[in-house]
């Protein structure tokens, strides 16, 4: 399993909420079970949040999935270009 980590660089210019409603909106495009977001961590977001995803093959996918999301959100410039892999 690897973990993304999506860190949000808006320097306090971006309300919390809006960063959670991406992340649950994210979770929500995940659930066919490329990749896992824990809704406590979502509740607690203030400046990140880890994607984590089952496998090396998922990585391109979720992180396009991510970007999409991003995009929609109008969030795009407000992450770091890419996302931290931890594995």
């Amino acid at each position: 399993m690897h973990t993304l980590i999506v860190v949000f660089e808006t320097g306090g210019r971006e309300p919390t909420h809006r960063l959670r409603n991406f992340a649950e909106d994210l979770a929500r495009a995940l659930e066919g079970g490329d990749a896992t977001i824990s809704f406590d961590e979502i509740d607690r977001a203030t400046d990140h949040i880890h994607v984590h995803v089952q496998a090396t093959r998922l990585l391109g996918k979720v992180q396009r999935a991510i970007e999409q999301t991003l995009r929609r959100h109008n969030l795009s410039a407000a992450i770091r270009r890419q996302p931290k892999i931890k594995r």
